[in-house]
C-alpha cells in the first residue's frame, strides 16, 4: 500500500519501495542511483501527463500577460501546459498563429489556461494518484510481476476514484454551468 507522499523525495521512495528497491535519503542522491533517477523521471512525466488534463486546482480562468516594453514580445512560460489554440511557443515567446506575429501591442488575456504545478503544491489526492500511477508504470516497465501489477492497479482505481471525488467536491458542477445544457435552454 502506497502512503500519500508529502514531497517529491517521498514519492520517489514510494515508487522504489513498491518494486522492492532501496530508498534514497536526499534528492541529490537521485542522480547517483539509476533506479531512483528513472523513478524521478517517471514521476515527473506522469505528473505532467495528469496535470495536462486540466483540473480545478491547476486551471486558471483568466490570466493577463504583459508584453515587454521594448520588444513588445511576451516570454513563454514553460509551466503552461495548455493555452488557447491561437498561441504557440516560438523561440521562447508567445506567437499568435492567427495574426502570424509574436509582437503584442496590448496585454494578452488568456482564458482557461492549464498550468503545471510543482509536486509539493498538488492536492494530496493527486500526489497519491500520481505516485501510484508512476509506480505501476515503473513496475510494468522493469519488473513485469503480474501480482504486483494487479495490486497497484487496485490501488490506482481507488486513487482515481478519490481524485474524481475531490474534483467534484471542489468544482461543484451544476447542470446549468454546462454550455451544452445552457444552449438547449435558450432555444
Amino acid at each position: 500500500m502506497i502512503i500519500t507522499p508529502l514531497t517529491e523525495l517521498d514519492a520517489v521512495n514510494e515508487i522504489l519501495t513498491s518494486i522492492g528497491s532501496d530508498s534514497v535519503v536526499t534528492l541529490e542522491e537521485i542522480d547517483q542511483n539509476i533506479d531512483a533517477s528513472v523513478a524521478d523521471k517517471m514521476l515527473k512525466a506522469v505528473s505532467q501527463e495528469i496535470q495536462q488534463e486540466g483540473w480545478d486546482f491547476n486551471t486558471i480562468p483568466t490570466i493577463t500577460l504583459v508584453p515587454d516594453v521594448n520588444t513588445h514580445r511576451i516570454k513563454w512560460d514553460s509551466s503552461l501546459l495548455r493555452v488557447p489554440n491561437t498561441y504557440r511557443n516560438r523561440g521562447g515567446f508567445f506567437f499568435n498563429v492567427s495574426d502570424y506575429t509574436d509582437v503584442f501591442t496590448e496585454n494578452l488575456i488568456l482564458t482557461n489556461v492549464v498550468q503545471e504545478l510543482p509536486f509539493e503544491e498538488l492536492p494530496m489526492v493527486f500526489r497519491k494518484y500520481i505516485t501510484i500511477k508512476a509506480s505501476l508504470a515503473f513496475a510494468v516497465r522493469f519488473l513485469g510481476d503480474a501480482e504486483l501489477e494487479q495490486s497497484l492497479n487496485t490501488e490506482l482505481a481507488k486513487a482515481y476514484a478519490d481524485v474524481m471525488t475531490y474534483e467534484l467536491d471542489t468544482q461543484k458542477p451544476n447542470v446549468f454551468n454546462n454550455t451544452s445544457v445552457t444552449e438547449v435552454g435558450t432555444r
